[in-house]
């Protein structure tokens, strides 16, 4: 099963690590201290043979030993009792302790030198043994030739091998309690590193959790500015920050899908009225031929509007949803308009004329620049009386800045207008609000306002380097 809680991930990681750290260190402890164990045992019995080759010496001729039972009681019959056997130079046995009774331990005299040596073995009960050997010059008695002070005649063979043995039960023992405690250590480590990072986790994720409540709480209608968990650790402030964007970009999104469903629903209301009205009236005078054709051609006018406000925000919607399907490509400005205004309803009124001033090419998606420029000579057309709706495209060195204006108002509403705050206050509709997207999309400068009497839309596109 996929672990997805980080908690669950870090204190299993933890376990695992400990795990791993403590065996390692109990491992290593245990081998140290077993290691130390067998020196010591061996230690023992060196000192046990050591002791016994002091006790060497030369009697009438012959190697013999002084040893009395009372000086190292452990080599006496007994329960796990300690073995001693020693050999003369020739192999033959010179004395072997009484828990030996008639038995010989079995080693290799020749397998030893000067230093003595440890090594494991089989005692003669069949139990398992470790024992210390060693070979010695014994001088101790030995007679003395007069003249060159060496040892005398006869005497140049003065040594012995002396083995000490003990069964190993007590040793491993020890060495059992040695691996239990490691055990219990390490078991101890990794239940204590667990139960710490468990606390800790905890404590630490507090501030997580806090975040991740106060998420949660978000309602989707209405999305706060910024979030306000109380303090963060410094690893969670860059994720704050994020989303306090995300949650601006949001916020953003929203107010503008408001407005422009709002938009939507106020620039469709009128046109649904005036169907209504005209059908309603066509209806009750079927027999009037002349008021049913210019109803069914204002109908026609009005479904058409609706049919390019419609097209142009699902463009815009699946634009939005991939901007893989905007060609950008360069475009020249004056071409693209004049196409555009040969097609809006009302530029063929002799009353009405377009005017550009300045030509410039720009790189944009030409469908998207075509509804920009749909609604706003439209806009112009429609707001307006007769006269001249005006494009001027000015150069600057990093911006294309495209002018539309009319000066197709009245006294009184140029009157009127001057009154305003600007474009701010008023209210633009549905065409200015696909205006506002479509530039958003395509990474356009859009702003309009009210000057002398005259409404002026401002389209800025920016431009390459190369001056394209």
């Amino acid at each position: 099963m996929r672990l997805r809680s980080l908690r669950s991930k870090v204190i299993l990681g933890t376990i695992v690590g400990v795990t791993a750290v403590a065996s390692l260190a109990s491992w290593a402890w245990y081998g140290a201290a077993a290691s130390l164990r067998v020196e010591e045992f061996d230690l023992t019995l060196e000192l046990q043979a050591r002791t016994l080759a002091t006790l060497l010496r030369w009697s009438n001729g012959a190697l013999e030993l002084e040893f009395s039972d009372e000086l190292i009681p452990d080599f006496l019959p007994g329960r796990d009792p300690a073995f001693f056997e020693i050999w003369r130079s020739d192999g033959s046995v010179l004395e072997r302790s009484r828990s030996l009774d008639r038995d010989d331990l079995a080693v290799q005299l020749q397998r030893f030198g000067d230093r003595p040596r440890a090594f494991d073995l089989l005692l003669p009960d069949g139990s398992e043994g470790r024992g210390v050997g060693m070979r010695l010059q014994v001088h101790e008695g030995l007679p003395v030739d007069a003249e060159g002070g060496g040892p005398a005649p006869g005497y140049d063979s003065a040594e012995a091998v002396v083995v000490v043995a003990h069964g190993v039960q007590s040793l491993r023992g020890a060495l059992d309690g040695l691996y239990l405690r490691a055990l219990v250590v390490g078991f101890g480590l990794v239940l204590a590193a667990a139960v710490i990072v468990f606390v800790v986790l905890s404590r630490a994720l507090r501030p997580l959790e806090r975040l991740s409540a106060e998420i949660s709480a978000i309602h989707p209608a209405k999305p706060p500015v910024s979030l306000t968990s109380g303090d963060l650790p410094l690893e969670l402030e860059p994720i704050r920050a994020r989303l306090d964007e995300l949650l601006v970009r949001i916020r953003g999104a929203l107010e503008r899908e408001r407005r422009v469903a709002a938009d939507i629903a106020h620039e469709l209301r009128t046109p649904v009225s005036e169907l209504r009205s005209m059908t309603e009236v066509a209806l009750r005078w079927p027999d009037d031929e002349e008021f049913r054709a210019r109803a069914l051609e204002v109908a026609h006018g009005v479904a058409m509007r609706m049919t390019s406000s419609v097209e142009a925000v699902l463009r815009l919607a699946r634009s939005r949803t991939s901007k893989a399907e905007l060609d950008l490509q360069p475009i020249d400005l004056g071409g693209c308009i004049q196409a555009v205004w040969e097609g809006l309803p009302g530029s063929g009124d002799p009353d009405v004329r377009l005017e550009m001033v300045g030509r410039g090419v720009v790189t944009t998606d030409r469908a998207s620049l075509e509804v920009v420029l749909s609604n706003l000579l439209g806009n112009a057309l429609r707001h307006g009386g007769r006269g001249v709706v005006r494009c001027e495209v000015v150069r600057g060195p990093v911006l294309l800045r495209l002018l539309i204006s009319n000066d197709l108002q009245t006294a009184a509403e140029a009157s009127a207008a001057a009154a305003e705050d600007g474009a701010a206050t008023a209210r633009s509709g549905l065409g200015l609000s696909i205006v506002s997207s479509f530039c958003e999309l395509l990474g356009l400068g859009f702003s309009q306002h009210r000057e002398a009497g005259r409404w002026v839309a401002d389209l800025r596109f920016p431009l390459e380097r190369d001056g394209g």
